[in-house]
């Protein structure tokens, strides 16, 4: 029985120290002060990918230390990248300011002539 209590015990130790070993990235998304809602960030090069809440904030979890680059894509956006060192056990936070395709955009006219139509029966 002691045997049993001492390993689990010791499992349990070496998943925290396990999990003590990632880092994080969170923050907000946000253009012309307003959130962006549902905007997807992921992490150059690896699967590690999150969507944006309602609100603009994500945060990706379990990271291994390392050299990062994270994106940040909506539609209707530029997108937007910051390279970022992490080490374990850090949190870092990492806010996004993105530029609105709108505001790059010129108008478009269209024109056309009208044609007499007849249903064909």
């Amino acid at each position: 029985m002691k045997i049993q209590i001492i390993s689990i015990l010791f499992f349990a130790s070496m998943v925290q120290a396990a999990m003590a070993q990632t880092a994080t990235v969170s923050g907000k998304i946000i253009a012309e002060g307003e959130p962006v809602e549902f905007a997807s960030v992921s992490l150059v090069g690896t699967s590690f990918c999150v969507s944006a809440d309602s609100l603009g904030v994500y945060k990706i979890t379990n990271l291994p230390a390392g050299n990062y680059t994270v994106r940040v894509t909506c539609i209707g956006f530029e997108k937007a990248q910051k390279t970022v060192t992490l080490q374990n056990g850090e949190k870092l936070t990492l806010n996004f300011d993105l530029t609105n395709y709108a505001s790059n955009l010129n108008e478009v006219v269209i024109t056309g002539t009208m044609k007499e139509v007849s249903r064909l029966e």
